[in-house]
Parts: structure tokens; sequence; C-alpha cells
């Protein structure tokens, strides 16, 4: 699931995240760039948003980059 250090495209579920907000890796599923869930459980550890994510909004608004801090 990658160190600290580590980026990855998500899906984000739950409350939507703004650029530098931390969520735990339980709310965050790999994804491809087009919504689809590239496979694999919740992730693990912290993360902060690379970008602006809102998952009430649907399809890839709910999708950005993420890094992990922890």
């Amino acid at each position: 699931q990658g160190g600290r250090g580590s980026f990855g495209l998500m899906i984000k579920t739950g409350p939507a995240a703004g650029y530098g907000a931390t969520v735990p890796g339980s709310s965050l599923t790999p994804s491809s760039a087009d919504a689809a869930s590239s496979g694999g459980g919740p992730m693990t550890g912290t993360w902060t948003c690379m970008g602006v994510c809102n998952p009430a909004a649907g399809g890839n608004s709910a999708i950005t980059l993420f890094k992990r801090v922890a």
C-alpha cells in the first residue's frame, strides 16, 4: 500500500476534501482516472489531498491525487 511519501490516484468516500486536507486511508480506494476502482480494499495510514474531491457529486468528482504522510 505504499510507504510514507507515496502518491496514489484514489476514490474518496465521505465528506468532500480540498487541497491540503488530511484524510484517513480507510476512506480511500485506489482508482483509475475514469472512476473505476482498480481493486484492493481501503488504504491504510494517513493521506493528504493534493487536489479537490467531492464524493457527493459522484463520478470523477470523487477522484483526486493523494500523498501518504503517515
